[in-house]
Formats: C-alpha cells, structure tokens, sequence
C-alpha cells in the first residue's frame, strides 16, 4: 500500500500551487503531510547522502517530519498539505503515474474546489481528495506489479471476498492458485511482508471493528460473520490485535 494503512481519517490543510524559476533550498521538517503533482519541471531531492530525481508528471509523497534540500529549475507543482489521525508512511515515496492527463485533472480541480470556497466546497473537496488517493493506490499496486504478485492476487481476492468462511485457510488458497502450501506462503510473505494467515486475520477483524461499530451486533453474533469458529477465540484474537475486547471496543462506539 502506498500510505501503508487504509484506515486513517484525513483532512485537507490546505491545496496552494508552488512556481519558481530556480531553487536550491534546505527544506526544513514538518507537522503535517504533503501530496502533490508536479506539472512541470524536474528536481533532486536530497536526504543525507541520498538524492532521488523527480520527474515532471510524477506525484510525490512527503511523509511529516521529513526534511530534504531540493534542487530544481523552472518548476510548477500543485500540492495538497493534510493531517492524518493515524500515522502514514515515514518514507518519501513518489510515482510515474500511467493515467498522467487524469492525475493532473485531478489535482487541478482540486486546487479550483478548495480557491473558490462555495459553500459545500470541503466535503467536495475531501470527496475529489479520496479519489486521487484510490487512484494513487491504483496506480502504485501496477508499478510494483510482479510476476509473484501477479500469481497469488487470485488468493487475495478470495481473502477479501470469503474471509467469513471459517473453513478458508491456506491450503484452500493455495490451491486456488494452483501451487503448493510451502510455495505460497513463501511468495505470498515475501511480497506482502506478512504470512497469510495474519493477513486472512486483520481482514477478519477489520470487518469485525466495523460491525462493533454499528452498534447493531453483539460479540457472539459477529464472531461467525468474520470467519471465527467461536466467540472465545474471537474475542482473544481481537484483543491481541486492537488491546481491548470486543466488548470494550463497541462501548466506545456506542456510549
């Protein structure tokens, strides 16, 4: 994943277009996070002894607190400044976009929405900005697409779709992709940096903070629906993943 989690609530600080026609400045940290959209120009980032080239037409991720002297002729960047409630990814990233026309589209709209302020303006505003984040995420998953990551998606998929079926385990997915048990685990950990069974897991329990959150499920409902064969088991799973039990968790969604 690009920001390394999908459960994190944003919120826009600001959208604002940066021009300049040379610099080579020391960027110092900061409290919040940057994505933004280069139109035009080139540029070095360097970070201690390392320096990375941007390219115009790529998007670029600056993760709080980071810090870099930037190089760069005649430039044209439109960037968005948000916060997050969960923290991001803690490493600079940037992307070569395929859809480039749709991503400059984007950013520029974005930039229009958030200048002209009419009165619904943030919720649009926030509603484009979660767009281009699926799109980035989009986008990112092609860049890194690999023959092994192309092999178990077919087993990700039934992950997402069939977590709730208590009898779905490894050797089901492995077979759906047509390898062995001790292949795929390997391909799948070595790609996805978790085994699958912890992946199969937070799956579960992420559906399972969902539905403590509706208010409307008791633990012993939700258990069966997340793919845990018994409330016991889901209540020690859950607690060992989010450090309270189910229980708790829901009073604090419904008090």
């Amino acid at each position: 994943m690009f920001f390394h989690t999908f459960d994190a609530s944003l919120k826009i600080e600001s959208v604002h277009i940066l021009e300049w026609e040379k610099q080579n400045t020391l960027v110092p940290q900061k409290n919040f996070y940057d994505l933004s959209f280069r139109e035009i120009g080139d540029a070095h980032f360097i970070t201690g002894e390392e320096e990375e080239v941007v390219e115009s037409g790529e998007i670029c991720y600056f993760p709080v607190g980071f810090s870099y002297r930037i190089r760069a002729g005649k430039e044209r960047i439109l960037v968005v400044r948000f916060s997050a409630d969960k923290p991001l990814s803690d490493t600079f990233l940037h992307i070569k976009p395929l859809h480039l026309a749709r991503f400059q589209n984007e950013f520029s709209d974005l930039y229009k929405i958030w200048t002209e302020r009419d009165p619904d303006y943030y919720f649009r505003a926030m509603s484009l900005f979660y767009k281009i984040l699926a799109n980035i995420e989009k986008e990112y998953e092609n860049n890194l697409a690999s023959p092994i990551y192309n092999k178990i998606k077919p087993a990700l998929l039934m992950m997402n779709t069939s977590f709730s079926d208590a009898d779905l385990g490894i050797s089901d997915l492995a077979a759906a992709i047509g390898v062995s048990e001790t292949y795929f685990r390997r391909c799948f950990e070595n790609h996805m940096n978790i085994s699958p069974l912890a992946y199969l897991n937070g799956i579960r329990i992420e559906r399972a903070k969902e539905l403590l959150q509706s208010g409307f499920y008791g633990v012993r409902e939700i258990a069966p629906l997340c793919g845990f064969r018994d409330s016991k088991y889901f209540s020690t799973a859950f607690r060992k993943a989010c450090g309270v039990s189910p229980s708790a968790y829901k009073k604090t969604w419904t008090m």
